[in-house]
């Protein structure tokens, strides 16, 4: 009797457990601010493809998607497009509008094909975005952590609502007016695991067609529109190159070809969700301004004694922008609870975890009533 007791309690503590992201920790986060977005000339280790195969079946008979590329944004992390959020086997109809959704575990393995070698990918895949015309983005987990640089994500910008920047502050969308560099990634192969990608270089600014979003202009269109004829459905990840120490910025996920220009999904809604979820936030505050204050007590003559005194006073002012303090302050970290539990808790882990544990309680009862 008290083995089956054990077996239930066990059981009860297994399936209330939600399926939240992993997130980075704040050293986690530091480590990636310093190492992301360098990478050899020959390999682009950031950028994976996805496939997927049936539990039952073995060997290589896997589902190829020939350019559907996502990138990696830390070492167990990496973001898809929504072009193919049906291959997820989403049930829209659950969808709530910009809340996460977790993808439910059917009888598939998912797989991220790196520059040779091949990663599983975990339960924990969720869409985030619009409900009804499916513009969003999909986030996915890797079972293990792997040793590969990632991309870097750019931060909330300081230029009011919508701005995104790199690290030194600059615009990764905007450019004055003007034409702004950016680098497509590109690969066209329908085998596993990759052996290369291409990289594309072109300019983004506004699309002709709708100035709310931002379309990419290949310098060389006869090798973009090669890389884009054979697809039906295809998802390319954009770059911004920070030319002070040559990083890579992911930006951007192109699916939309409008006549001679990529359209692509920008991450302006993105930015505050993707620290909220995975630990991916911007670096600490570094800029400093020295506010100097100077005080002189006047020279008062009396009959004994003349005094003169000069105080000065230093105070260092710290400019933070967009950051939140809790960010860099220890112990309000420590305070810290998981996305899952938070006040933006989904309605779908709520529900489970009380299914589960009102379940452990009715067996529980059930027991005690029998032993008495």
């Amino acid at each position: 009797m008290k083995v089956v007791l054990i077996f239930f309690v066990c059981l009860l503590m297994v399936k209330s457990e939600n399926p939240s992201f992993s997130k980075l920790t704040f050293e986690e986060n530091q480590q990636r601010l310093e190492r992301c977005g360098r990478h050899k000339s020959d390999v682009t280790n950031f950028v994976v493809r996805l496939t997927k195969q049936q539990k039952k079946e073995k060997g290589d008979n896997i589902w190829n998607y020939p350019g559907f590329l996502g990138v990696l944004v830390s070492d167990r992390h990496i973001i898809f497009g929504h072009e193919r959020f049906k291959d997820f086997n989403l049930d829209m109809t659950k969808c709530r509008h910009n809340v996460p959704f977790l993808s439910p575990d059917l009888d598939f393995r998912f797989y991220a094909e790196f520059v040779g070698i091949s990663k599983t990918i975990s339960t924990k895949r969720y869409y985030y975005g619009n409900c009804e015309k499916t513009d969003g983005i999909i986030i996915v987990e890797l079972e293990e952590k792997v040793n590969f640089t990632e991309a870097c994500f750019p931060v909330k910008g300081s230029n009011g609502i919508g701005s995104v920047e790199d690290y030194d502050g600059k615009d990764v969308y905007e450019n004055e007016g003007q034409k702004k560099e950016t680098v497509l990634m590109d690969n066209r192969e329908a085998k596993r695991p990759l052996t290369a990608v291409n990289k594309i270089k072109g300019v983004t600014w506004k699309c002709e067609k709708d100035a709310t979003k931002y379309c990419y202009h290949s310098y060389d269109i006869t090798s973009l529109y090669n890389a884009l004829k054979s697809k039906s459905e295809f998802c390319l990840p954009l770059f911004h190159k920070q030319h002070d120490d040559e990083r890579y910025f992911f930006i951007g996920l192109g699916g939309y070809w409008e006549t001679t220009s990529l359209r692509y999904h920008a991450f302006r809604k993105e930015i505050d969700v993707i620290c909220d979820l995975l630990g991916i936030c911007p670096p600490p505050p570094t800029t400093t301004t020295a506010i100097t204050t100077s005080s002189t007590l006047a020279a008062t003559t009396v009959p004994l004694t003349t005094t003169a005194r000069t105080t000065t006073t230093t105070v260092n002012a710290t400019v933070i922008d967009h950051v939140p303090e809790f960010l860099y302050d220890e112990e309000a970290r420590d305070f810290e609870e998981p996305y899952n539990k938070t006040s933006r808790r989904r309605k779908g882990a709520d529900i489970f975890g009380k299914l589960w544990t009102t379940l452990g309680f009715m067996v529980l009862l059930i027991f005690y009533n029998g032993n008495v």
